[in-house]
């Protein structure tokens, strides 16, 4: 699937699996395939004690919930627990209240258990509905909505982990402060009154509660966020300590003017402790090669056992390593110059050629409601007074729109299942003008734009906005009368400064810049305005976009997030114009005064290939490339087959552009890559509070990154 920002190879991420933890997932009411509900260990789940049931309903029923472990999860949904209880079958159909969970997030387990993804839902508890044929089992109060999520929801015991948290409905503050079990956390910033963000203190193994504390908030959510010891456990990676012991770990990326990556430790009896897993189901991989280093007679080689793990020991094991695992058919991965005891490798199945079943469909929602106007002083049915009148040949129309779930997924069309989301003047209604939209199941807000459009082309120029806020919508579902009161105007030109973007040739690549305007209304989501995009060559003087509104009223909680990146602007083979690389993007969040040039700075230099050059051959296994003159967190590199069947990645430090293939394949007795061309993509991604040596497949998905770079070039082996 082809992603936002980036054409061509951002397609290549899609072979990233095991990148995305199981809250992240947009719940967009489209077809795409949801994947498998991931399976949890209820008795390792440590969060769940069983919600109160009447012993005298349950304690004989054949069909029954008993429990729900984990019992509460975000507001936002998204949380995987299980349904507990009697008599589940095939077809079981769970609900949050009246909210159904989408039957691709339902898994029955067996007869006691179904492993749901749940549904958004309002803070605090509800009722928990199973409904099984003509039969119904109820669990009253069975599940509890947060009043805030936080992502990633687990770190390191060593702390300094960056998380945001998304509240709902709350007033943080400057000055509030964040405990995790107790320790205040640093870094604290206060992005607006449903957002902040911050670093974990140190913590102990297993789950910690999270509080705000400040003059206007005190809010405490139990065991939301989890501390691991050694590699994510859901993510994989790095982790623990430095394989010398505590203290002798480098800087793999020194101050300029120091050693490089490749420097080491003092010698000292190290070990390596590696778990090789499926990155498509997480199953252990047994019998897959690993090695540690790029000489062919290591010692410390060999195959992992029927749980995926290996571990390599000796006194001559410190410092900075390059450890590589291979199985027939599986991309061959290296995780290279890194310092970390605890190494998880998700090794990535080469797809199968023949397609799978489609997976079964998902739900949307539709909401319903009216657009009101202020009109002779009272909010009634009347003429559009914040409007224009039109000139000749326009005339008055509303558009409404429902938020996405971020930067990165585009919202359903609002006009999905025949929904009437153009209004005009001459449109039904009691106190306003009827509207439907269709919706992604999730919290939202609606966003009505009002204007005047140009009878020959449909040009649209919005004059005012109106947001209803905080409402819930269900797979399935239809929410009625969310009126949006028309009362902001959309008078503030917003003033965009690139600072050290890439040059741009307009006869070469990248030949243009874009930037894009979205409106982060926090928990609610992001607003994708049909406005939003500007192309242009020239970023000497600020790129002006007239027509925004300042965050007032039911809007004081809003910030602005500025994508703004050099694209090769080009079109596909099917002629359709896409934003391809090379490509430097960088995704700026937070910004609420309007009044001042928004600056966005930082951009990663594109890479560019030096050995082998495009179309060249690989000599002595040795690849590089070089990018100028902002390095990112880290490289991942991708050796591909034309078609984009892969065949190897490579995880670098930011400052590390050249790399040696270990001679894994061989040793492992797999076939070598095909001869002819085949692709290599440099990807560079940079990440808020990213640490190398605590790298993990979280980084691979795209909400954790601030900015983001990419090429492709041809190469053979033979």
């Amino acid at each position: 699937m082809r992603g936002r920002f980036g054409g061509w190879v951002i397609g290549v991420l899609g072979l990233l699996a095991g990148c995305n933890e199981p809250t992240s997932q947009p719940d967009d009411g489209g077809t795409g395939d949801p994947g498998d509900v991931p399976i949890l260990d209820v008795e390792d789940v440590l969060d769940g004690a069983e919600a109160d049931v009447d012993a005298a309903d349950t304690a004989y029923a054949r069909f029954a919930v008993t429990a729900v472990r984990p019992d509460h999860g975000t507001f936002q949904g998204g949380s995987t627990v299980i349904v507990r209880g009697r008599g589940f079958e095939e077809g079981a159909v769970v609900f949050f209240d009246d909210r159904m969970v989408q039957i691709p997030d339902t898994r029955v387990l067996n007869d006691n258990e179904i492993a749901v993804v749940t549904p958004a839902g309002p803070v605090g508890p509800v009722e928990v509905r199973v409904e099984q044929g003509d039969e119904v089992a109820r669990l009253a109060d069975g599940f509890t909505y947060d009043a805030i999520g936080i992502a990633p929801a687990s770190g390191s015991v060593a702390g300094g982990t960056f998380v945001t948290i998304t509240g709902n409905g709350t007033e943080f503050a400057d000055g509030d402060a964040v405990l995790f079990d107790g320790r205040p956390a640093t870094d604290v910033v206060v992005v607006a009154a449903e957002t902040i963000t911050c670093r974990t203190p140190p913590g102990a193994i297993g789950p910690a509660d999270v509080t705000i504390r400040g003059a206007e908030t005190e809010l405490t959510v139990r065991g939301i966020f989890a501390y691991f010891l050694a590699t994510d456990p859901s993510n994989g990676g790095l982790g623990g300590d430095p394989i010398g012991g505590p203290g002798t770990r480098t800087d793999v990326c020194p101050p300029a003017g120091g050693e490089g990556a490749k420097g080491g430790s003092a010698k000292s009896v190290g070990t390596v402790n590696v778990t090789v897993l499926d990155g498509a189901t997480l199953a252990p991989v047994p019998e897959a090669y690993v090695m540690l280093g790029l000489e062919d007679n290591t010692t410390y080689q060999g195959l992992t056992d029927a749980r995926g793990m290996i571990v390599f020991s000796g006194p001559d094991l410190s410092g900075r390593q390059i450890l590589s695992a291979a199985k027939e058919k599986y991309e061959t991965t290296s995780i290279q110059f890194f310092d970390a005891t605890d190494v998880t490798i998700f090794l990535i199945p080469i797809p199968d050629p023949e397609p799978g079943p489609m997976p079964p469909g998902r739900l949307g929602a539709e909401i319903r409601g009216e657009l009101i106007f202020e009109s002779a002083g009272e909010f009634a049915r009347g003429p559009w007074d914040i409007v224009p009148n039109p000139g000749p040949g326009e005339q008055k129309v509303a558009y409404v729109y429902v938020t996405s779930w971020d930067v990165w997924n585009e919202p359903p069309p609002p006009y999905y299942g025949a929904a009437d989301y153009r209004v005009t003047e001459e449109d039904p209604g009691i106190y306003g003008y009827s509207y439907e939209v269709f919706a992604r199941p999730g919290t939202v807000a609606v966003v009505a734009l009002a204007g005047l459009e140009r009878l020959s082309d449909s040009a649209f120029t919005p004059y005012a906005m109106g947001v209803a806020r905080h409402v819930i919508t269900g797979p399935g579902e239809t929410v009625e009368r969310v009126n949006v009161y028309m009362v902001h105007p959309m008078d503030v030109p917003l003033q965009v400064e690139l600072d050290g973007a890439p040059e741009v040739n307009p006869s070469g690549a990248p030949n243009t810049y874009r930037i894009d305007v979205f409106l982060d209304l926090g928990g609610d989501g992001v607003f994708w305005s049909p406005l939003r995009s500007r192309y242009v060559t020239d970023v000497s003087r600020p790129v002006i976009f007239p027509g925004w509104v300042t965050p007032n009223g039911e809007l004081s909680d809003a910030t602005y997030t500025i994508v703004a990146g050099a694209y090769n602007r080009t079109t596909d083979a099917l002629g359709q114009m896409i934003d391809a690389n090379p490509f430097s993007v960088v995704i700026s969040p937070g910004h609420r005064n309007v009044w001042e040039p928004l600056v966005i700075d930082r951009f990663i230099g594109i890479p560019y290939a030096i050995s082998p050059t495009y179309g060249g051959v690989v000599e002595d296994d040795h690849m590089a490339f070089g990018s100028d003159p902002v390095d990112p967190d880290f490289w991942l590199v991708l050796l591909q087959t034309l078609d984009q069947s892969p065949l190897w990645r490579i995880i670098l430090p930011g400052c590390v552009k050249e790399f040696d293939l270990p001679p894994v394949e061989i040793l492992a007795g797999l076939e070598g890559p095909p001869a002819g061309y085949l692709i290599w993509v440099a990807y560079g991604i940079r990440s808020p509070g990213f640490v190398y040596d605590e790298w993990s497949y979280r980084y691979l998905s795209s909400q954790y990154w601030s900015a983001y770079t990419a090429d492709v070039f041809l190469f053979q082996f033979v």
